[in-house]
């Protein structure tokens, strides 16, 4: 309906419309008579509506209605009818339709407003229209602070009448007192926390305004639409978490502003386009997760000015291009995660170099080239995965150093040679995969030491010979029964 540009009137009063009111609506500079009436319309009245420069009549009487009259609407100067009684509305009454000179009939009853009415609106709403509960002039003139007003229009947005938790929010009482919400000793808000408060809707570009903010942390909601852009005013925060949601678009350059983030989670969504530029300026940064969305290009040489960073997963994304050799710089990683991407290239001997790291996940990628030996440097690993690529070449018999890992999978490439007899010092080791390569030569024996497996896969490896160690065939989930070797020794 937003492309009606010349329509002056909308009049669907008395009928069983549902689902909220379209923002578009907002558009139709013509718009004199917007009458949605009796209906079961519900969610929050948009605050475009507020950018109608000719109507005259407002009308949403009767409807389902909830958060507060957005104060948008004391943009409407040529409006004379104000018709939103019989709703779910509440919180304050905004003292911006003491803007609304030309109003002639106010009628918000039936509705659950708290607080009290500015003096300014004395000429335009009497305590009567308002009444249900009644809401009488303020004493001294309300003064809501930029973080209330942004609140009260994140909450409109994200439909915050059906989250789990909306203590307080709209009430009278003090914003650090609505869920979720902290501020410092000046009422300024530093925290913003709504984990899995199925929170809907897009984030509107009133968070901006939230400049003392600190931490925003909205993971695990039904958030859609892009991240604003207007997050780059935010240059305190430390934390961003925005994942498990259903943002699109692309991810705003302005983060680059964001100077102290320390955490940035950006996983779960729909996200698309590259990996901007201005995230490897954040030289803060200690976790950094842009998992599991379509972002596509390369990571940038510039990763390696990421000299803080302890946690970087861009799993499941469709990067491509080769690694590149300046990851290894990032000496204090102890979790990296590129699995199922469209990597090519080798794996960077720089690796090596990441003594901190315990986690490295590189499978299911196009990488080529052999296993590099320096991965044998990184004494703290625990878990080792490069399956589903196109490895060539030996396994490094140096990975038997490694006596810290607990999971170690290279199925699926084109390894060749021996299974490393080296692997029995692994004795912690829970998983082993190393089926469909090229492997060849006699299954090592000491591979019987390898007490703790819980899985171990090793088919498709036809020139495999000798005899199967007998402790294998009792591993809770193995393959032994696929190959046609004789097994040997004591289990």
């Amino acid at each position: 309906m937003g492309d009606l540009q010349s329509v002056e009137g909308i009049s669907l009063g008395a009928n069983q419309l549902t689902g909220k009111i379209p923002a578009e609506l907002g558009n139709l500079p013509n718009l004199k008579d917007l009458s949605l009436d009796r209906n079961r319309l519900s969610g929050s009245i948009p605050p475009e509506l507020g950018n109608l420069p000719k109507l005259w009549q407002l009308d949403l009487e009767g409807n389902q209605l909830t958060g507060a009259i957005p104060p948008e609407i004391g943009n409407l100067s040529t409006l004379r009818s104000l018709i939103l009684q019989e709703n779910r509305l509440k919180g304050e009454i905004p003292t911006e339709l003491a803007n609304l000179r030309n109003l002639e009939r106010a009628a918000l009853g039936g509705n659950q407003f708290t607080g009290c009415m500015s003096r300014r609106l004395k000429d335009i709403i009497s305590p009567v229209a308002a009444y249900q509960p009644r809401v009488d002039y303020c004493r001294t003139e309300p003064q809501p602070s930029a973080d209330k007003k942004a609140l009260i229009a994140f909450y409109n947005a994200t439909d915050g009448a059906k989250w789990n938790d909306e203590t307080n929010w709209l009430s009278t009482a003090p914003i650090d007192t609505w869920h979720g919400v902290k501020t410092d000793r000046n009422g300024r808000v530093v925290e913003l926390v709504l984990r899995r408060n199925q929170l809907s809707g897009p984030i509107p570009a009133i968070i901006g305004d939230l400049t003392g903010i600190q931490v925003l942390d909205l993971f695990g909601n039904a958030i859609t639409g892009p991240i604003p852009d207007r997050i780059g005013n935010l240059v305190q925060l430390t934390k961003l978490n925005l994942s498990r949601n259903g943002h699109t678009g692309l991810i705003p350059t302005q983060l680059s502003d964001l100077r102290n983030l320390r955490y940035l989670d950006l996983g779960d969504n729909y996200l698309t386009g590259g990996l901007p530029s201005s995230i490897w300026r954040l030289h803060k940064l200690e976790w950094l997760s842009l998992r599991e969305n379509p972002l596509t290009g390369s990571i940038a040489p510039e990763i390696g000015n990421l000299k803080n960073l302890e946690f970087l997963n861009l799993y499941h994304n469709d990067l491509t291009a080769e690694i590149p050799p300046e990851i290894g710089m990032l000496s204090r990683l102890k979790t990296l995660d590129l699995g199922a991407n469209e990597l090519t290239g080798n794996i960077p001997s720089q690796m090596g170099q990441m003594r901190s790291l315990t986690f490295l996940d590189l499978g299911g990628n196009q990488l080529s080239g052999s296993i590099p030996v320096e991965l044998a440097q990184i004494t703290a690993l625990e878990g080792l995965f490069l399956a589903h690529n196109l490895l060539q070449g030996n396994i490094p018999a140096e990975l038997g150093n490694l006596t810290k890992l607990n999971a170690l999978g290279f199925s699926d490439n084109r390894l060749t040679g021996p299974i490393p007899a080296s692997f029995g010092n692994l004795t912690d080791l829970v998983f082993l995969g190393m089926q469909d390569n090229q492997l060849s030569g006699d299954i090592p024996t000491e591979l019987s030491k390898l007490r703790k497996l819980e899985t171990f896969v090793f088919s498709g490896n036809p020139q495999l010979t000798g005899c199967i160690p007998a402790i294998l065939r009792s591993v809770q989930y193995n393959d032994v029964s696929d190959n046609d070797l004789p097994t040997c020794g004591q289990p």
